[in-house]
């Protein structure tokens, strides 16, 4: 409770609010049961300092327990999620870092089953599509992290269907992740303006569901 009163104090006053619309939870301590946790943070909410309860890179393991406490005792559950997802497959193993959660099947079977906000990380794949589909080089951090041959074989694929549409690799990456069963949400960083207009131009772009198969690289 006092170092999680003490970081929301301290982001009020940095931001110069009264509250914050979504307080995110980032890296879980496993060892930290949810009967400590939720208690905390449903004073904050009742407080009105913050509206939704987040977390960063918790399992949904962890989220169905802290949310099944939360109803058990009539407090305000976790909301959305936040991991790292894109087109492309990835894993603590890619980074070198147990503290993140990516997801996959069991995550996304859990996401869809009780269709769970989630909002994305990393969602271009550090700009692993979009880099090599205009011919860059994949022997450099950070995109290279992604070089794997399913990832390599889902590249072409987005290629294919840039060619065919006329979206680019960048939307396309972003489109896929709009069209899941669930309400996903893109975190995205950008370099230059002309690449926010185009990640904004994205944010309505869905696909069908062969569509989304295909670049699955499942048909």
């Amino acid at each position: 409770r006092e170092e999680l009163t003490k970081d929301l104090e301290e982001s009020l006053k940095v931001l110069g609010v009264d509250y914050v619309d979504i307080y995110f939870l980032h890296r879980d301590d496993p060892k930290i049961p949810v009967e400590e946790i939720m208690p905390v943070l449903n004073d904050f909410y009742e407080s009105g300092k913050i509206h939704f309860i987040g977390v960063s890179n918790w399992t949904t393991q962890r989220i169905e327990e802290a949310n099944k406490f939360a109803e058990e005792n009539g407090m305000e559950p976790i909301r959305i999620s936040q991991i790292n997802y894109s087109l492309a497959h990835s894993s603590v193993e890619t980074f070198g870092d147990n503290t993140l959660v990516c997801m996959d099947t069991k995550e996304f079977r859990w996401y869809k089953k009780h269709d769970f906000p989630v909002m994305a990380f990393s969602p271009q794949a550090k700009g692993f599509f979009a880099k090599l589909a205009k011919g860059d080089a994949a022997n450099n951090l950070p995109e290279g992290q992604y070089a794997g041959p399913a990832n390599l074989a889902r590249l072409a694929k987005v290629k294919q269907l840039s060619e065919q549409t006329g979206d680019t690799p960048a939307k396309i990456t972003l489109g896929y992740l709009n069209s899941q069963p669930f309400f996903v949400s893109s975190v995205f960083a950008v370099t230059k303006l002309w690449q926010l207009d185009e990640d904004m131009e994205a944010q309505d772009l869905t696909y069908d569901p062969k569509t989304v198969a295909f670049l699955e690289n499942m048909i």
